[in-house]
């Protein structure tokens, strides 16, 4: 997204924190964007662990 490339630190998402619904498994996750804005992701938590365990390290 643009809000998320342009700004004073474009580029960089920073994470502010998380929230799970555990009726719902659904988590909301809220993060700073390219340093203008605050935005919200949401995914299902069993998608989420998923995607952490199958992406590569960061070398």
């Amino acid at each position: 997204m643009i809000y998320e490339k342009e700004g004073d630190v474009g580029g960089a998402v920073l994470p502010c924190g998380w929230v799970l619904d555990p009726v719902t498994e659904k988590v909301r996750m809220y993060y700073g964007a390219a340093d203008t804005c605050i935005a919200l992701a949401t995914a299902s938590l069993s998608d989420l662990l998923q995607y952490i365990e199958f992406s590569p390290a960061v070398k």
